[in-house]
């Protein structure tokens, strides 16, 4: 396992399958969780007593873990696949940032699973898009989504506009959707599925996505920090502007 340092001196890992870093080398490991995803969140859901999450994929686990440490004032329902289980069994030796909780990890890990007064994490080992119509049929409702799978170029079926009507299909009208990716035929795909789409700027740090059922509520909050994405307008100028599908 090669750990890689990124530009806030957290470390991140090369994916020789998808032939990218799970993680921003220049915005860092642990700044793009806090920025691009979890502050987000927390801001969106500042009023919400109960965050039901699903983040895609486990990867690192960054996301769930920081997620945890950081909303002990809410109860919170982590969901989270993974299909590299030789990863998982890695991590163990991983180097993570000093607050980073890995007695959870290692929990998750032995166990897949971890609970406490607060937290329940589930870790499913296998296909994401298997997991999400297993959380349908359980009857599993999100408030939150960390679409944080590798790039829609290498790794198009976590992005496709039946992937997001998958996720369309399970999370709440207050559902707030965190990513990194900007990438056109993605947003078009979200847009297809039903989701609004805004562009976050923030200070030191690349600008990321939002997406949303409830546009009114996410302006209301972001204000001047988020900007509408108008789909179509981009769809009518750009012709050949396609969407992604399985």
């Amino acid at each position: 396992m090669d750990k890689v340092i990124t530009n806030d001196e957290s470390f991140t890992l090369f994916c020789k399958d998808y032939d990218e870093h799970y993680h921003s080398t220049s915005d860092g490991a642990k700044s793009e969780t806090l920025k691009k995803h979890i502050l987000p969140a927390l801001r969106f859901h500042k009023d919400t007593p109960k965050i039901i999450a699903l983040d895609i994929c486990f990867g690192l686990g960054y996301n769930s873990i920081y997620l945890q440490h950081l909303a002990k004032d809410k109860q919170l329902f982590i969901y989270s696949p993974e299909k590299n289980l030789p990863l998982m069994q890695e991590l163990i030796n991983f180097t993570y940032p000093k607050d980073f909780n890995t007695k959870i990890l290692k929990e998750l890990i032995m166990q897949k699973s971890y609970k406490d007064k607060n937290c329940s994490l589930e870790l499913y080992i296998g296909n994401a898009r298997e997991y999400i119509l297993l959380l349908k049929q359980r009857g599993i409702e999100l408030n939150l989504v960390f679409q944080d799978a590798f790039s829609p170029n290498k790794n198009k079926e976590l992005w496709t506009f039946e992937y997001f009507k998958s996720l369309y299909q399970i999370t709440s009208k207050d559902c707030l959707i965190t990513t990194y990716s900007q990438n056109s035929s993605m947003l078009y795909s979200a847009f297809l599925a039903g989701f609004y789409s805004f562009s976050l700027t923030q200070k030191d740090t690349r600008t990321s996505t939002l997406l949303c059922k409830n546009p009114k509520k996410l302006q209301d909050i972001f204000q001047n920090d988020i900007k509408a994405i108008d789909l179509p307008h981009k769809i009518k100028c750009n012709k050949n502007l396609k969407g992604l599908y399985d």
